[in-house]
């Protein structure tokens, strides 16, 4: 039976905050600390205790700006459509996409990494496919594969890629792997 499991994420300031005050009154205090913690609720059947992980608040802000973003283009929500047009004209904003926008569920990223497969062979989008090859959805890694298929990879890249296919359990992906090692 899948756990019943309720997201919710709360902000808590780790320093400078004083007791009683709301999250808006303490937000400029708080947005000159080092890290913030988050707090993901999961009420399962297991009755595990909530998870704790801290994340700098860069990372917080730089996932707002991208959420503002995707909500004020002509789209609205992430899409193919976008992903595509963002390739064609932006694929550094779609790398960073894909490396940071918690939003993303495992279809948009395959869809992402798809629209990647047409891109130029900048460092930086191949090191973006690279680190979704160690996504646990095979529907990623199989995005990740396809989009770097027509790079040009390099030794690192051929590298990541034979470490990939001795961890790769997928038999269908593990041929696509060793298609682009053999190329």
């Amino acid at each position: 039976m899948a756990p019943n499991v309720d997201e919710s994420i709360w902000l808590i300031p780790t320093a400078g905050a004083r007791r009683g005050s709301s999250w808006s009154t303490q937000k400029n205090r708080t947005s000159k600390l080092d890290h913030v913690l988050i707090v993901r609720h999961y009420l399962d059947n297991s009755g595990n205790r909530p998870a704790k992980q801290r994340i700098n608040p860069e990372d917080l802000r730089e996932n707002i700006e991208i959420a503002k973003w995707v909500e004020s283009s002509k789209w609205g929500t992430l899409c193919e459509d976008m992903f595509d047009y963002l390739a064609e004209t932006d694929e550094h904003f779609l790398c960073k996409l894909i490396l940071s926008y918690s939003n993303m569920d495992e279809v948009d990223l395959a869809h992402a990494a798809y629209a990647l497969a047409n891109s130029s062979n900048s460092e930086k989008i191949i090191h973006t496919l690279l680190s979704l090859l160690n996504h646990e959805q095979p529907i990623v890694r199989e995005g990740a594969i396809h989009g770097l298929a027509n790079k040009q990879l390099s030794k690192f890249a051929r590298y990541r890629l034979s470490h990939a296919l001795t961890e790769e359990d997928n038999p269908i992906l593990v041929e696509e792997i060793q298609s682009l090692l053999d190329q």
